[in-house]
């Protein structure tokens, strides 16, 4: 039945159609609920970015938004503020971008440069070429046998690199 009870399918032809007709009136409504939710979000959504873009800037946001505590609002502290207060990123992913590029700046010049990729690139090799020559060591002390093997743990342990 539909509704209270009052009214229900009695012929099968009738039954037959009530069990396509019903989900299928079920669907469109969802859908249609759906495409309304949507409107009155993407309007919310376009209200308050436009908000965001012609707000007045206070000097309370100013402080705020100067994360250096130098009197000068940069660029990217500009961004980085309007982008959390948007809510179009978290805390957390500006601090992981900003590690990561603290990691990517080897010169330590507050931007990259190509001198920065090539630092970045000779640090890997040397620690690849390290682990390499550690590697090597190790198979040339376990190649010497048996009593040399616990002298080699016992030089390691002790941070040494040939037994005393």
């Amino acid at each position: 039945t539909i509704g209270y009870g009052d009214y229900a399918p009695e012929h099968h032809h009738s039954r037959a159609l009530a069990v396509i007709f019903i989900p299928c009136s079920v669907a469109v409504l969802g859908a249609l609920l759906s495409r309304i939710a949507s409107a009155v979000i993407n309007k919310r959504q376009a209200q308050f970015r436009d908000e965001m873009i012609s707000f007045n800037l206070t000097p309370d946001m100013f402080e705020c938004m100067d994360s250096s505590e130098d009197g000068h609002v940069t660029k990217a502290e500009y961004i980085s503020f309007m982008l959390l207060a948007m809510k179009a990123v978290d805390k957390e992913l500006l601090d992981a971008l900003n590690q990561q590029f603290e990691r990517l700046d080897e010169t330590n010049t507050g931007d990259l440069t190509i001198d920065d990729l090539k630092a970045s690139l000779e640090k890997s090799l040397r620690s690849i070429k390290t682990k390499l020559e550690l590697s090597k060591y190790k198979r040339e002390m376990l190649s010497k046998g048996g009593s040399d093997k616990s002298m080699m743990t016992e030089s390691i342990r002790f941070g040494s690199r040939s037994p005393t």
